[in-house]
């Protein structure tokens, strides 16, 4: 049973106020020209005409919002939004050139109350009327309706490049914007973007639109001109496509975080792809994009040549894969249940000296630098993908016969651990330079995970062989040439094939753990994409570690000691993907128990001499500008400590000196006592060597003509031993 509408052009008019007012007919309003007849059975309540009258309200809205209209010169408005739109009740705005009508969205009134006040109680309660909005827009040119419209018209058809430019200018005025998921559905927002095309810079993608659609071009190409409409029009495109994220798709993906539902993913144009929360879950990333693939999804893809296009994006989305943080994609009613990896065993529960893997590889071979044979490791761990350009495979660490085993892990499940090894030969040693970065900033007081060089061999026999043990002397003695002599048949080695490097997550939990954590880079957390990781500033790191750090005391001078320890080691590739936030959640609340920074990570020596033929030969410019600049001095750490990290100006300076005295000691521990793999008869290898005159000489560079404590107090606490310089802190003032 359907609301019947009268055609008034084949009854006489008499007839019609005659029924009228008999109530078989009913009027709304005293300017619209919609007559239908009384749905209501006068002896029974109806439940089923509710849905009826819902649908029919919707349908007409724009033609009933003329009832509560006072002023017969508003009668030609225009509309903004589609019927029937999200939310519980319709919204519809309509806006006028008429100046006295208020600037600002306000209501008018409900759509149908004539219908509410004649129906029964029992229908009342399942009615969901309309209500109307005015507000008044100058530049207003779009689709007019009247009194003399057609009734019946679908404002959806006015969804053209035309009238959307309208809604384009209006949503971009004033606190308009704040307003949009009121009165536009998601469908409504999906294809506003969708006529947009595509563009980098999204404020451009609305304006073109407009510009494309008005005829004085001229007008209006000034009008965008001014900053601030750009602005409102990035901040608008931000809304629309966190509105068109709630539209509905068959074709979409699901998200799990922890083994949970935690969103679904879906494409709602061409090659543009969106993110839509559950409410159940948690998804602990920032979900707002400027781009065609999420920000923070584009943070958790490979870079370089294994980069994703994202034209690519669905193959690589059906690819259903393990992401970095217990995040993964699964197609619809996908068999591949979602992954949740376990720390079962750490790389400190295995035999570690000088952060030297002593266990053996399974699985990985012996790597020659060769593009092929990283090629093929990589393919074999697909499952799981890494973000960032080096070459690493994901694997998992185990302890067999009380021997620690690493193999590439095939799973999520799997997946504890990072294992980084050269693009080609050209790289042989930068594992080994992020190795000695990682020592540097360790000894700095800065909180890293657990690494470890892993030395470049093959184990041939099986476990359980007790001359099967790997004899890190032998190694040193064929270190001398770059690990070019072959010792036995166990022990496979080719020229110049250095150490390969080992780090584990930091963001999965041990069993029987109740808190869950996760990292998410500064590019996610700030909004960017990849390709801008590079614009980033260190003063934004700081104001967000300032208003959103649980623990900012140790933040802030976690961070300074950061930036000191990277001008030390020249480590000139800090970007906002290599800097991260860990938060730790209860399992059982999901309620947020600590965000601080994470452990430190991806921190290299670049030294230019080791990294011959891939670098300049003098040092870099800092990724992260610092004080408008990429080149970092003692003052300018001093000014950016005193106004971004609230220290005083002689905490700051105590603080750097702490940080850089620590890191020469244990540069000069290493010269002193280097380890078996990277020695060469019990004094440090060429690498090795390198390396730390490299610090040695920015040591005086930047900072010991700065330091009140002079080379005797360096050398007491270099004779004080490793385990007392690692637990020097700043407590003393803080």
């Amino acid at each position: 049973m359907g609301v019947r509408v009268i055609n008034q052009k084949r009854h006489h008019y008499l007839d019609i106020e005659k029924k009228i007012k008999s109530g078989e007919y009913i009027r709304f309003g005293k300017y619209a020209p919609i007559v239908i007849e009384n749905p209501f059975d006068k002896g029974n309540g109806n439940l089923s005409i509710a849905a009826d009258i819902n649908d029919f309200l919707n349908k007409y809205a724009p033609y009933l919002v003329l009832n509560i209209l006072k002023d017969r010169k508003n009668k030609k408005i225009t509309f903004y939004g589609s019927m029937p739109l999200s939310g519980k009740n319709t919204n519809i705005l309509c806006c006028t050139p008429v100046p006295h009508v208020a600037p600002e969205i306000h209501e008018l009134g409900t759509i149908g109350d004539e219908l509410y006040q004649l129906a029964p109680r029992d229908v009342q309660l399942e009615l969901t009327l309309p209500k109307a909005h005015m507000a008044r827009y100058r530049q207003s040119e779009g689709k007019k309706f009247s009194v003399a419209g057609r009734v019946g018209y679908d404002i959806k058809s006015s969804l053209t490049k035309a009238t959307i430019a309208q809604q384009i200018l209006f949503w971009s005025q004033g606190v308009n914007s704040e307003r949009i998921s009121d009165f536009l559905s998601p469908e409504d927002a999906k294809t506003i973007l969708e006529l947009s095309g595509r563009s980098s810079d999204p404020s451009d993608r609305l304006a073109n639109l407009v510009l494309n659609s008005e005829p004085s071009k001229t007008r209006m190409r000034g009008h965008f001109k001014d900053p601030t409409v750009r602005e409102r029009l990035l901040d608008l495109d931000q809304r629309l496509s966190e509105l068109a994220a709630r539209y509905v798709s068959d074709d979409k993906y699901t998200l799990y975080w922890k083994g949970k539902r935690s969103a679904s993913l879906e494409e709602y144009s061409t090659n543009r792809w969106l993110v839509v929360e559950d409410e159940g879950w948690i998804l602990p990333y920032n979900v707002s994009t400027d781009s065609l693939v999420p920000n923070f999804l584009q943070n958790l893809m490979p870079e370089g040549r294994d980069a994703i296009k994202d034209q690519a994006f669905r193959a690589f989305a059906d690819s259903e894969p393990n992401l970095i943080g217990d995040l993964c994609i699964r197609k619809p009613n996908s068999a591949l249940p979602p992954a949740v990896a376990t720390l079962k065993y750490s790389l400190a529960d295995c035999c570690i000296s000088d952060q030297v893997f002593n266990g053996v590889t399974k699985g990985i071979g012996t790597l020659y630098g060769d593009r092929y044979q990283n090629d093929k490791l990589k393919s074999e761990t697909s499952a799981n993908r890494l973000s960032g350009f080096a070459d690493k495979i994901t694997c998992n660490l185990s302890i067999e016969n009380g021997e620690g085993v690493l193999r590439p892990a095939y799973s999520g499940n799997e997946f504890t651990h990072i294992f980084k090894m050269p693009a080609d030969k050209s790289q042989a040693n930068l594992q080994t330079c992020e190795w000695f970065g990682m020592v540097i900033a360790q000894s700095a007081g800065i909180p890293v995970p657990q690494f470890s060089l892993v030395p470049n061999i093959e184990q041939k026999k099986e476990l359980s062989d007790p001359s099967n043990e790997i004899d890190l002397d032998a190694i040193a003695a064929m270190a001398s040439d770059m690990f070019s002599t072959s010792i036995t048949d166990d022990i496979v080695t080719e020229p110049h094939q250095a150490p390969n490097y080992l780090i584990e997550r930091f963001d999965i939990s041990r069993p029987g753990e109740t808190t869950l954590k996760v990292g998410e880079d500064f590019a996610s957390i700030l909004g960017v994409a990849p390709t801008s990781k590079y614009s980033v500033l260190t003063e934004e790191i700081a104001e967000y570690l300032a208003h959103e750090s649980t623990d900012w005391n140790k933040d802030r001078a976690t961070l300074l000691r950061l930036l000191t320890t990277n001008m030390l080691i020249n480590n000139s590739d800090m970007h906002a993907k290599n800097l991260s936030m860990l938060r730790t959640y209860d399992s059982e609340t999901k309620q947020i128990i600590s965000n601080t920074l994470s452990p430190a990570y991806d921190v290299v020596c670049i030294d230019t001499s080791v990294l011959s033929g891939q670098l300049a030969s003098t040092h870099r410019g800092h990724a992260m500008k610092l004080g408008g600049t990429d080149k970092f001095d003692y003052q300018k750490l001093i000014e950016f400590a005193v106004e971004y990290l609230d220290f005083d100006t002689q905490q700051s300076k105590l603080l750097i000196q702490e940080t850089a005295t620590q890191a020469v000691a244990r540069v000069q521990q290493l010269r002193a006592n280097p380890p078996a793999l990277l020695s060469e008869s019990g004094s440090p290898g060429k690498v090795l060597s390198s390396l730390c005159l490299f610090v040695e000489e920015n040591y005086s560079r930047y900072f010991s003509k700065h330091f009140d404590l002079g080379d005797d107090a360096v050398k007491e606490v270099f004779d004080s031993g490793a385990s007392e310089v690692d637990d020097l802190t700043i407590t003393r003032f803080l």
